[in-house]
């Protein structure tokens, strides 16, 4: 609901942009857009048919778009240029007059594609580059790595910040870089001269961007494996020990990192903290995403205790999206409570045995099994009692489901004390009954609905 209301709030502010004057959207690289970032831009498409509001978007042709056709929408296919066109745009660039053979060589080398053609005419038209045929490089990575090598040590800064992705600050920068502070602000000048990238402000409190992600990945790629991990280790580490809340506002940044850097231990809390933060935040496929990589990982950790006690926190951790967004009887939302309660009875008698039940009574109910429902309830309760984690104050008094009753459910009840509810909300569990009346689910903290006093478990099906 929050999340709703956060993108329909940020849709209508655009909307009353547009009233005052008109207003123009523009987003680059729609198939790297997160689905909150899409999800917003098809609430703004849906009511701007009237509006002064013009969204124009670009994504690569293998990019499907998620929004329903609508009248106000339209998909233009962009073409390479024209042999013609691509003659007009190298004469533009290169400020001076080409070699016949070598514009005609340039013209055939792009292929109408114009970030190859500026950059071959670039590479073609600095001070000092050899100007025939045989110097055009053959592919566009070649080109971009050229670039990088006639820039010399700004080289290594472009590296340095390629780690950190295409945009980066600069305190970020030169805390990681390990580079003298005077010639590090000598690189980005030559950087920034050579538009490879751009600045915003003036260091220490300048941004950067790559002025393409090509560009940030040539740079990047073209550091060693081992140089690419250490790096990415020691951005993780000045994250946690210097920029706490940056940490603390997009955990799946470190996760990233420490993932790049193959600490697949540290990747795990990372991802987990993601996924929990981006399901309080209602970012449901965000959230499955995250910590599905956390699963992932943990798959390759030793067959341990501790690893079935990580995997277990995991699982009762993406049921939560899951059912979610795929809802509680869906197959991978079951199977997320299946395997939980498969590594509970490897752990032992464990405390998150009565919320796996829960959930799991939960999805049979909404399938209508609701005899199976019920048992799996009354396990729930049976388990809470034995171990006594935050239930222990509970007064838990059931009935048996009776043949004769006219009602379809019949229900246990619980009185619930003040203090007894209290002590549940910390333990990131609650019990609560839905409006189809008969369902007992688990709720991490800050996903929890208002709680009564009373709630209602299903203990049965009267026939």
């Amino acid at each position: 609901m929050q999340r709703r209301k956060t993108i329909d709030l940020l849709a209508q502010w655009n909307l009353a942009i547009s009233e005052v004057q008109p207003l123009v959207v523009v987003v680059e690289d729609l198939h790297w857009c997160d689905a909150s970032t899409l999800e917003l831009l098809g609430h703004l498409i849906a009511q701007s048919p009237t509006a002064r509001v013009l969204v124009l978007a670009t994504a690569r042709p293998q990019f499907i778009t998620p929004w329903t056709p609508r009248s106000n929408l339209t998909t233009l296919q962009l073409a390479r240029l024209t042999k013609r066109q691509t003659r007009d745009m190298i004469a533009w660039l290169a400020a001076t007059e080409l070699p016949s053979a070598t514009l005609e060589a340039l013209v055939a080398r792009a292929d109408g594609v114009p970030l190859y053609i500026e950059e071959l005419t670039k590479a073609m038209a600095e001070p000092g580059a050899a100007r025939g045929v045989e110097a055009i490089p053959a592919t566009l990575a070649d080109s971009l790595m050229a670039r990088l090598d006639r820039l010399s040590s700004a080289k290594e800064v472009a590296q340095r910040a390629a780690v950190l992705g295409r945009e980066f600050g600069y305190p970020l920068l030169a805390t990681t870089a390990g580079i003298d502070e005077a010639a590090l602000r000598q690189g980005l000048g030559r950087l920034v001269e050579a538009e490879i990238l751009f600045a915003r402000g003036e260091p220490p409190a300048a941004t950067y961007t790559f002025k393409h992600t090509l560009l940030q990945e040539t740079a990047y790629q073209s550091l060693l494996r081992r140089a690419r991990q250490q790096l990415h280790a020691r951005v993780a580490q000045v994250l946690e020990e210097r920029f706490p809340e940056r940490v603390a506002a997009e955990p799946e940044l470190i996760a990233r990192h420490y993932d790049q850097a193959g600490l697949a231990a540290q990747v795990i809390t990372h991802y987990q903290r993601a996924g929990e933060h981006a399901t309080q935040r209602s970012a449901n496929k965000e959230s499955i995403g995250h910590l599905q990589r956390a699963l992932d990982l943990v798959g390759t950790l030793p067959e341990t205790r501790e690893r079935h006690r990580r995997e277990l926190g995991l699982q009762m951790a993406i049921a939560v999206p899951l059912s979610a967004a795929r809802g509680w009887s869906h197959p991978e939302t079951e199977q997320a409570y299946a395997r939980a309660r498969e590594l509970t009875s490897q752990i032992g008698e464990s405390p998150e045995l009565s919320r796996v039940l829960a959930g799991m009574a939960t999805a049979y109910s909404i399938k209508a099994e609701l005899a199976t429902a019920a048992e799996l309830a009354q396990q729930a309760l049976a388990a809470a009692e034995r171990t006594g984690e935050a239930f222990d104050l509970l007064a838990l008094t059931t009935r048996s489901p009776s043949r004769s009753s006219t009602r379809a459910t019949s229900w246990g009840r619980c009185a619930i004390s003040s203090r007894a509810a209290d002590s549940i909300i910390p333990a990131h569990t609650c019990l609560w009954r839905t409006r189809w009346d008969m369902t007992v689910a688990p709720w991490p903290l800050g996903m929890r609905p208002n709680v009564t006093r009373t709630l209602a478990i299903p203990t049965g099906r009267s026939h």
